[in-house]
């Protein structure tokens, strides 16, 4: 192989992860442009691929599960937070588990626990599916 083809095929190689890697810092700005249209299919579309490309990233499993959510889908939003709240347990993601558990009628799975610690989670009323707040 020429040495002028092997420094092709560096360059190739290199620009592709550089782009791969600016592709990756992007995905958390293109799904806030997302939620800000509100367009959850969008948002979801994205963040199953952003959940494939960076599985450990608690992030994409959130706004996986916010577009499911917003999509009135809590069967489908509850698997994406409790894989956000097994990867970031600190964060507030649980609020949305609870409320998806009491959804589906699993407040059993409402006690949320994390190593030594454990959060219980009061009987919350239903969500509309308007979102409009309770009367």
């Amino acid at each position: 192989m020429s040495k002028s083809l092997l420094a092709c095929l560096l360059l190739v190689a290199l620009l592709s992860g550089a782009l791969g890697a600016i592709a990756a810092e992007d995905w958390d700005r293109q799904a806030v442009d997302l939620q800000q249209r509100q367009d959850w299919s969008g948002l979801r579309e994205l963040a199953m691929r952003w959940t494939q490309v960076e599985p450990g990233n608690p992030g994409a499993w959130t706004d996986l599960g916010l577009a499911e959510d917003r999509l009135q889908h809590p069967a489908n939003a509850a698997p994406a937070f409790e894989r956000a709240f097994a990867l970031q347990p600190q964060s507030m993601v649980w609020l949305y588990l609870a409320q998806d558990y009491h959804l589906l009628g699993r407040q059993e799975e409402c006690a949320i626990s994390n190593g030594n610690c454990s959060r219980r989670i009061p009987a919350m009323p239903p969500r509309s599916r308007a979102n409009t707040p309770p009367t």
